[in-house]
Formats: C-alpha cells, sequence, structure tokens
C-alpha cells in the first residue's frame, strides 16, 4: 500500500521475515563452521569454538526474537525511499560479483563506497564528489592496513 510517498508495511511480518532471513544465515554459516578442519590439537578448543559461540548465539537469539514478536502487537511502519533500498541492493549484488569475478577486494570497496557515499549525498556538487571519493579511499586504505598488513588477512 502507497502512502505518502513510500509504501505502509506490517512491522510484524517484516521482522518475522527479518528473523527467519538470519536464521537461515546462521544455518549456513553454522554449516560451513562443521566443515572446517579441526586443527592440530585433540583439546575441544581449537578453530570451531568461538565461531560455533556465536552461531549458537544467533540462533538462540533469534528464536527469542521470534517468540517475543509473535507475542507482541502488530503495526504499520511507513517506509519512505524504497527506490533508494533496490539501488543500494543493486549497488551491493554488483559490489559482490565484481570483487567475486576480479578478486580485486580492495579497488572494488574504495568504488562501492565512493557510489554509496554519492548516491546518499542530497546535493551533489564537485566538492562533495572529491570529499566522497577520499572518504572512500581513506576507508579502504585504512581497512587494507588494519588487515592486509597489520593481520594479514586476504581478501
Amino acid at each position: 500500500m502507497i502512502c505518502k510517498g513510500g509504501i505502509l508495511v506490517s512491522y510484524k511480518k517484516s521482522t518475522l521475515i527479518t528473523l527467519v532471513g538470519i536464521a537461515l544465515f546462521g544455518i549456513i554459516y553454522a554449516y560451513s563452521i562443521n566443515s572446517m578442519a579441526n586443527g592440530l590439537g585433540t583439546t575441544n578448543i581449537g578453530p570451531k569454538y568461538f565461531p560455533n559461540i556465536l552461531v549458537t548465539s544467533l540462533l538462540i537469539l533469534c528464536v527469542i526474537s521470534f517468540i517475543q514478536n509473535l507475542k507482541s502487537e502488530d503495526q504499520k511502519i511507513d517506509i519512505n525511499n524504497v527506490g533508494m533500498m533496490v539501488i543500494t541492493v543493486l549497488f551491493t549484488v554488483i559490489y559482490f560479483l565484481a570483487w567475486y569475478f576480479t578478486g580485486w577486494f580492495y579497488v572494488m570497496t574504495a568504488l562501492f563506497l565512493w557510489a554509496l557515499l554519492i548516491l546518499f549525498t542530497e546535493i551533489r556538487t564537485l566538492k562533495s564528489i572529491i570529499i566522497c571519493l577520499a572518504i572512500s579511499v581513506g576507508f579502504t586504505l585504512f581497512t587494507y592496513v588494519i588487515f592486509g598488513q597489520i593481520m594479514m588477512v586476504r581478501f
């Protein structure tokens, strides 16, 4: 239902759908954890230990929130800027596909952030576009130094 330039949706239904999506992500994550190697030691604490704690916590919190949501009253919420949400999702899909096919994580991240910053900038001037570029490059360089150089994570 369209209302005031937005869409009226059920808060309860949208929350339940989101919780199911998060829980499905958790189940896929749990499956990927179980396919990991156990590590070198024979102790109970290995490379699977902390991810298992995370996925268990995620699934327990999803169940709790699901039950709480079923008991709550429904409200209608007005979602504005549906077009911006669709464009953001499209940019995100393009970002992941470009990263997957090129393998250039840092370049694609800088371009993705730049595109999103420009998209959400209300007044686009040359100065604001340059500032968006500086922010995206700066954040990407920060990510590269922390993860790529200090922590030696390869994307």
